[in-house]
Order: C-alpha cells, then sequence, then structure tokens
C-alpha cells in the first residue's frame, strides 16, 4: 500500500511543483496517452517546450541512500548496503519519452506550431538535460524540426564522445552485487558525482578533461 502522501502525488500534480522541469511533463504526456487523450499529449509537450531544465533528480534516491551508511560499518557490510542501493536504483520506474517523440515527428512537425515547440524541447533536452537519454532524444527531436545535418552530426560525435569517456564500465544495474569490491567503490562514486552534477554535466566534464575537440569527436564517429 502507497504511503496517502505518495498517492496524492500525480502527474499533474508534480507538474504544478515543478513546471519548468521537462520531466513531470514527461509523466503528464505519458497519463495522457495511456488514456487516449492526444489533446493532452500535445499539451504537454508544449508546456515541456517552455522548461528552463530537464533533471530527472533519480539519483537523489542513491545519494541520499548511499549517504546514510554509517562510517563504522564493517567493510562487507558497507558493500553489501551500497550493491542493495544501486540494485534498487536501477530498478526504478522512469517517466517514458515516447508520447512526446511520438507527437514530434518528422510529419507532424509539418506543422509550423508543432515544429516550434518542438525546436524549443530539443534545444531544453540538449543544452538543459542533466541525463545522456536527454540529449540522444532531444538530438533526434531536433533532427525532426529541422535543425542543420551539421549540427545534428556533431550532437552525435558528442554523444558517442560523452558514453565512451563517461560511461564505460558503468553498471549501475541488476548485477551491481556481483562485481569486485573495488567496481562496486567505482560504482558508488560514479552514482554519487551524478547525483551531484547531473549525468549530462559529468559527461561534458569529462569531455572537456579529455581534450578531445569537436573535429576530433567527428573524426571517430565517421571512422
Amino acid at each position: 500500500r502507497r504511503p496517502e502522501a505518495c498517492a496524492q502525488l500525480s502527474p499533474y500534480r508534480m507538474a504544478a511543483l515543478d513546471p519548468l522541469n521537462v520531466v513531470p511533463w514527461l509523466w503528464v504526456a505519458e497519463d495522457a496517452h495511456r488514456v487516449g487523450n492526444v489533446q493532452g499529449v500535445m499539451e504537454a509537450a508544449y508546456r515541456a517546450s517552455l522548461a528552463k531544465e530537464s533533471r530527472l533528480r533519480e539519483y537523489a534516491f542513491t545519494q541520499l541512500a548511499l549517504s546514510t551508511i554509517p562510517a563504522d560499518w564493517p567493510t562487507w557490510d558497507a558493500v553489501f548496503a551500497s550493491a542493495f542501493v544501486l540494485q534498487a536504483h536501477a530498478e526504478l520506474r522512469l517517466p517514458s519519452y515516447l508520447p512526446i517523440v511520438a507527437h514530434c515527428s518528422a510529419e507532424s512537425a509539418r506543422d509550423v506550431n508543432v515544429r516550434q515547440t518542438c525546436d524549443r524541447l530539443a534545444r531544453v533536452l540538449v543544452e538543459a538535460g542533466d541525463t545522456l537519454v536527454d540529449h540522444g532524444i532531444g538530438r533526434r527531436i531536433g533532427e525532426r524540426a529541422g535543425w542543420p545535418a551539421e549540427r545534428v552530426e556533431l550532437l552525435e560525435a558528442h554523444h558517442a564522445a560523452y558514453k565512451k569517456l563517461a560511461l564505460d564500465g558503468d553498471t549501475l544495474a541488476s548485477d551491481s552485487g556481483h562485481g569486485s569490491c573495488r567496481q562496486l567503490l567505482r560504482n558508488v562514486r560514479l552514482a554519487l558525482a551524478h547525483a551531484r552534477d547531473g549525468e549530462l554535466p559529468f559527461a561534458r566534464a569529462r569531455l572537456a578533461e579529455s581534450g578531445m575537440t569537436d573535429a576530433d569527436a567527428l573524426k571517430q564517429l565517421r571512422m
């Protein structure tokens, strides 16, 4: 049974509490799509396009749970608890982008109003998103909204570089407890960094530290 306070936190209530964040509007769009409310999906996409950021905040749970593990616990107990937290993190249900992506189809974007909405939404996801999914979805929507091919290709190159530099070896998944202690500790540090900075800003920082130029990223993409 869900606590009463949680039961009251509907998609529309989340959107009212955090209207300038894309993510609550994803939940609203998903809810509208589930009941066949096409106008509701359109309205959610429009409101999402007016957002200032896309903050999933999924790592907030991980950060809170990991921070409660006592520093004086025996190493094995701390490792076991950390593995349990990472497994729970991997099983979190996240909102679907599919209704809004479908709304921003290439065919729908022929309508100037839809195209403007999708262009704004793509910009928010690419420029102010906090996950690699935001970046990837934003790039796809931007392409449908008519972004120049050169811009889309550079974003694709950056996306590939972000994944390679920031996420290689990331095992924040259900098997997190079966690796070495060193790997688990790396995952804990990575989860906390993502919670602090956001997954996408963390990846961008790693790319900047690597010294990779746009030309380098494009060259790797075209190989």
